[in-house]
């Protein structure tokens, strides 16, 4: 049992911990806390004796307590006293071991699962290429409008070279969505689906492709029977994509432009999102094509290209038709890109261990839009240890991974203790070495404008450092399989 537990916290203060959070939405949070109410909260830090600072649906809420606990404690509190300076009480604390064994089953799960999130960026902006040339298939242009709603929710190079844009890019990278969701489903009036924050958020974006493209993956015919085709095309049934026999007809008639909507509720929250538009403000705009859509749905071109090839023997003709390769292709890709993210998302919690204390640690990918193409920043975002004990001050770091231009792959350290930032730069080559080497006075006049006191700038030709958080190995191997 917790030692704390039984101890009433009087909430004192509280604020938002995204920069841009407008204070009316922490009150309305607050105000809409109900006796009895669960709520789940992390220890942030102790900012002074008989206080905590806690972690409470994304909000840091200061509180008055006798009792201490350590910075990275979850708790289960429930509310005693509502009102605009409402009372918790701590009761039986989150168990930390059941928490932990969730988060390397999950890591167990998606490690093998998981490829590179540009990998199906690539792919969506080549079906969006290939939607603009003379001759596209049916299959791409059908796919083509999922591909641009994936892809404009992507940053631009211009947004994340500004600070502003940088935050929203990494606040959007599907690590937070979670989080985002659960500020949804707090609130007593549900947000339009243009003011949600899941909006431009990459995770859930992934997540409406992925369930978009597995609904038109068809169906196999009920049972092994055999169709054949007596005298011409048009005595063929078609193949039922609900498993029951269709009546013979001449022809597919085309269907109406089809409107791919969904529709998810959770607590109230209702988001809803045309999955056959692209909005004309998109920044895909102009690789929008203007070629009028066919009147055709992807679930009709399959059954038109089984018909064509007189295939209506098995579900496996059907798995072979060159739309329906292209369809599992994306949804492979979809899943490995979906298991990344959600495995840099566990990985921090793994890393340092079910008891430790958690540093604040984020790993993730960032895929920019430039133009046609699409460019990978891999960042490792940590409290550093070595400049913490060297200063007694908390020192930062971040690791960026890249590979643009004609300079190769290149790795960055930047560290900033207090108001001194240093960088150093691991490229791949000597070349490369020696053009950064050169342009390091230029990084240090930048770095001085923006207030900041300069350590040490340098470029070496070593091991760079690793932008993945990795779970232990013992953790992540089970002898007992």
């Amino acid at each position: 049992m917790n030692p704390i537990s039984g101890t009433l916290l009087e909430l004192t203060q509280a604020r938002s911990r995204a920069p841009g959070q407008p204070a009316s939405e922490l009150q309305k949070l607050i105000q809409s806390f109900k006796v009895g109410q669960l709520l789940n909260a992390i220890v942030i830090r102790v900012p002074s004796r008989g206080s905590l600072s806690l972690n409470i649906a994304g909000y840091e809420i200061t509180a008055r307590s006798e009792v201490s606990a350590a910075p990275g404690t979850p708790l289960k509190l429930e509310v005693t006293k509502a009102g605009t300076q409402p009372t918790l009480r701590v009761t039986d604390p989150i168990k930390t071991h059941h928490v932990a064994d969730k988060v390397i089953q999950g890591l167990r799960h998606n490690l093998p699962r998981q490829q590179p999130v540009r990998m199906i960026m690539d792919r969506l902006m080549s079906i969006v290429v290939s939607a603009n040339t003379e001759t596209p298939n049916k299959a791409t242009l059908l796919l083509a409008p999922l591909a641009r709603q994936v892809l404009s929710v992507l940053p631009s190079r211009q947004q994340v070279s500004t600070a502003k844009g940088l935050r929203h890019a990494i606040r959007h990278s599907g690590l937070f969505m979670e989080s985002a969701l659960s500020q949804t489903t707090t609130r007593k009036t549900p947000l339009s689906p243009i003011h949600s924050p899941l909006r431009r958020d990459l995770k859930h974006a992934l997540l409406k492709l992925f369930r978009d493209l597995k609904q038109q993956l068809p169906k196999p015919p009920a049972g092994n029977a055999t169709t054949k085709a007596k005298g011409s095309l048009a005595a063929t049934a078609t193949p039922s994509l609900s498993g029951r026999p269709t009546p013979p007809q001449t022809t597919l008639p085309p269907a109406p432009p089809t409107a791919l909507t969904s529709t998810a509720s959770s607590k109230g929250t209702t988001l809803r999102h045309d999955q056959a538009t692209t909005s004309s403000a998109s920044p895909l705009a102009p690789l929008t094509s203007t070629r009028p859509r066919p009147e055709i749905s992807l679930k009709q071109l399959f059954i038109q290209e089984v018909v064509r090839q007189q295939a209506a023997k098995s579900a496996s003709v059907t798995r072979n038709t060159p739309a329906s390769r292209q369809l599992a292709e994306l949804i492979a890709l979809t899943e490995g890109a979906l298991a990344r993210i959600q495995t840099r998302q566990l990985a921090p919690i793994s890393a340092h261990g079910a008891e430790d204390r958690v540093q604040p640690s984020w790993s993730l990918e960032l895929p920019v839009r430039d133009g046609k193409q699409i460019d990978d920043f891999a960042l490792l975002v940590q409290k550093d240890p070595d400049a913490s004990v060297a200063t007694g001050e908390s020192g930062w770091s971040v690791v960026l991974k890249f590979d643009i231009g004609d300079l190769g792959p290149i790795t960055a350290r930047v560290s900033l203790d207090d108001d001194q930032v240093s960088t150093v730069f691991w490229p791949s080559s000597e070349p490369s070495r020696s053009r950064l080497q050169h342009k390091l006075e230029h990084l240090k006049t930048r770095f001085e404008k923006a207030g900041l006191s300069v350590g040490h700038l340098d470029c070496r030709i070593d091991a760079p450092p690793s932008v993945d958080l990795i779970a232990p190995a013992d953790q992540m191997l089970d002898e007992r399989a």
